[in-house]
């Protein structure tokens, strides 16, 4: 997200630590910053980010009138990740394949 104001912003899982108790803290090769109301969407698989090319993958459920969308269409992910935060950013993205088929 491009919101700068910290208070707003959170560390994300990117696998959650109900799926693997290692990830119960936040470790920084498994987290994401992201905006409060990005976070959630995030973890609900509303949108998630291919570790290919960073594009940001929208689910089809998101009304696309509504503000979350909008934030979500005109956000870019600038980060080069590392190969370990690729591999769970690959799991995130090939659960959100599952949830959304």
């Amino acid at each position: 997200s491009r919101n700068t104001y910290k208070p707003s912003l959170d560390a994300a899982h990117i696998i959650p630590h109900s799926v693997d108790p290692k990830y119960t803290n936040i470790n920084t090769e498994n987290a994401i910053i992201l905006e409060k109301t990005l976070h959630a969407a995030f973890d609900a698989y509303a949108f998630t980010i291919n570790p290919e090319n960073n594009h940001i993958i929208i689910s089809k459920d998101i009304d696309k009138t509504t503000e979350l969308y909008n934030k979500l269409k005109t956000s870019k992910i600038s980060v080069k990740f590392t190969p370990l935060e690729k591999q769970h950013l690959k799991w995130h993205y090939d659960s959100f394949q599952s949830a959304i088929e």
